[in-house]
């Protein structure tokens, strides 16, 4: 048998109608009543006469065969087929019910016995196999048990003192309303058992659940030790690099400057120069990652106050110069006259800007950076907007998720190419944030790439004026 097979068959023995349960419970057994049926009516052939037995045999066969019928159909999920197999059950009860009575009037002790038997059995037969669904267990149990009360009431108030009666009367009501309260009781049971296995089996699904999550938090996790190792030996390699490079130009710089000295000479201006410059690199690998540490750990300290725009440009071009001149690039400022001071932190808004410049500048050969200023007033409010705008190859648009993550640039090719830590953007979409402002970047292959960054004037949303 298929898996499928067996959670259907799982689904059916725990449907939560009852009705279904009992139907699905009948599909097999319920065939041998048939044969039951062909045996018992030997007794209507031998006591009645063969055309009432003929009549009741082939009526109650109809009957079995149309429950069955309507049985199969209730299980299958067809509503309609509900009152059908109800009725039917309830009608093969009471034929059963005429063959005891048929029975009852033939003038003959093992016939009443047979009678009795008959009424007996379809009541316990009611409460053993119909007491799943209540209908059922009625339809199975009611005209018996009445048709039972029926014939000992009519043996004892005709044939026994009115004494012996009485007593027996109540037994006979005491002994249908046992079997009644038991058929009660097995429903009860049965209802009490499936709601147990319904809770068993939502506690098992939970736990399964919580399983699964458990699980696949794990793996999360295991993954993000991973990624955190390999972060790491990345990281090593990269911060390993950037700092050895510039303090190998130093030490060697240094040698030739002394060198000089040392032959009388004086040391080349461009032998110092390279000194600063791999000096100002070390200095700003450390500064990035330790600003990158204090911005993670939310110890960033900002000082507002008011600050003019075209002293940051003029800043942050002067600090790229260098940078730009070795790749034969230009660089313009664009700044409104009638742009106003903005209260924000000085050097957080400088380093913004300039590690926008220095990637223009480094990505960029032989064309040119421009830095521009603007106001910006909309129904966000009156924000600063600077922009960082290059002639340089661009990126495409898949590629941009990249930027914003720590030690990477726009492809390990272009990590090597260029020196960095790829920390740069990482910073400044941070240091932004914390000024209240956000960073766009908007690029496409071969057609240079903007960046911007909008800075809020106040909190109130009118620029700060000097004071």
């Amino acid at each position: 048998m298929t898996a499928s097979a067996l959670a259907s068959q799982d689904a059916l023995a725990t449907h939560p109608d009852p009705l279904v349960r009992g139907a699905y419970g009948e599909l097999a057994k319920g065939w041998l009543r048939i044969p039951v049926s062909v045996i018992v009516s030997s007794f209507l052939f031998y006591y009645v006469g063969v055309e009432l037995a003929c009549i009741w045999l082939g009526l109650v066969l109809a009957l079995e065969f149309a429950s069955a019928w309507a049985r199969k159909r209730v299980v299958e999920g067809d509503v309609r087929a509900r009152g059908l197999h109800i009725g039917l059950i309830l009608a093969i009860s009471l034929c059963w019910v005429v063959h005891a009575l048929l029975l009852w009037r033939v003038a003959n002790e093992v016939a009443h016995i047979a009678a009795l038997m008959d009424l007996f059995t379809i009541a316990l037969y009611g409460a053993l196999g119909g007491h799943k669904d209540l209908r059922i267990l009625c339809a199975l149990m009611t005209a018996p048990l009445l048709a039972l009360c029926y014939v000992l009431f009519e043996v004892l108030w005709t044939s026994a003192p009115a004494v012996v009666a009485v007593f027996a009367s109540i037994a006979t009501v005491g002994a249908c309303a046992t079997i009644a309260a038991n058929g009660v009781a097995m429903h009860l049971a049965d209802a009490a058992l499936h709601k147990a296995h319904a809770e068993l089996r939502l506690e098992r699904d939970s736990l399964e659940n919580k399983v699964a999550a458990r699980t696949h938090e794990l793996r999360l996790a295991s993954e993000r030790a991973e990624s955190a190792s390999s972060a790491k030996s990345h990281f090593m390699a990269l911060v390993s690099h950037e700092m050895r490079t510039p303090l190998n130009a130093i030490i060697g710089y240094s040698e030739m400057a002394i060198e000089d000295i040392a032959a009388g000479e004086k040391p080349s201006v461009a032998d110092l120069e390279n000194i600063k410059r791999s000096g100002e690199r070390l200095l700003n690998a450390i500064n990035n990652v330790l600003d990158l540490a204090r911005i993670e750990a939310g110890a960033l300290h900002t000082d507002f106050e008011l600050v003019a725009v075209l002293d940051i440009l003029e800043a942050a071009a002067a600090s790229c110069a260098g940078l730009a001149r070795d790749n034969a690039n230009t660089v313009s400022l664009t700044v409104a006259s009638t742009i106003e001071p903005v209260a924000t932190d000085a050097r957080r808004l400088l380093q913004c800007v300039i590690n926008l410049a220095d990637n223009a500048c480094k990505f960029t050969k032989n064309g040119s950076i421009s830095l521009a200023a603007h106001a910006r007033d909309d129904a966000d409010g009156y924000y600063l907007v600077i922009t960082v705008t290059d002639t340089g190859p661009g990126f495409l648009v898949e590629k941009a998720d990249h930027l914003f993550q720590p030690f990477n640039q726009m492809s390990q090719g272009d990590a090597r190419a260029h020196e960095g830590m790829g920390l740069g953007l990482v910073i400044t979409q941070k240091l932004v944030t914390v000024l209240g402002g956000k960073i766009e970047i908007i690029s496409a292959a071969g057609t240079g790439t903007t960046a911007s960054i909008s800075i809020p004037y106040e909190a109130q949303g009118r620029p700060a004026t000097a004071a």
